[in-house]
């Protein structure tokens, strides 16, 4: 009679040893990207967030303000006479930044007031700019002097 010792699976221990490894290298590899948020993503996820203002704004007929402090974008409904809406935040992503602190009116005509560019820095000091103008539109250019207003 033959003793056949070999093992055709592996035990429990060894499956959940391995499972907490390959887990923490994941938690660790996904932590590590998106702490390098790059100004890039930052500014297009500012301007979806916007857009988004802006489309309920003209689908409601109400005017916004939002500031920009390093941080941190907070929004303002201005119209009195109905608040469909409430007001709303945005924090920056981990790492980035927002400058000049400055106020933005998006008014019932569909414009902003004033005009001008919001600088992006992101983790990597990489740099894109928001460049809002006061034909109503706001967009995203690696070049803070590329401003369309006279278009």
């Amino acid at each position: 009679m033959q003793n056949n010792n070999k093992r055709r699976a592996f035990t429990m221990t060894e499956l959940i040893t391995a499972c907490a490894i390959l887990t923490g290298i994941a938690v660790f590899l996904i932590n590590t990207k998106m702490a390098n948020q790059t100004a890039e993503r930052e500014a297009a996820r500012v301007l979806e967030w916007i857009n988004k203002l802006t489309q309920t704004a003209n689908r409601t007929h109400q005017a916004f303000s939002f500031e920009f402090n390093d941080d941190n974008i907070t929004m303002q409904w201005n119209n009195e006479s109905y608040d469909i809406n409430p007001d709303e935040s945005l924090n920056a992503t981990s790492g980035c930044k927002y400058s000049p602190n400055k106020k933005f009116v998006y008014t019932l005509s569909n414009i902003y007031r004033p005009s001008g560019t919001i600088t992006i820095t992101g983790t990597d000091e990489s740099k894109y700019y928001i460049i809002f103008s006061t034909r109503g539109r706001a967009r995203i250019s690696a070049d803070p002097a590329n401003n369309d207003d006279d278009e």
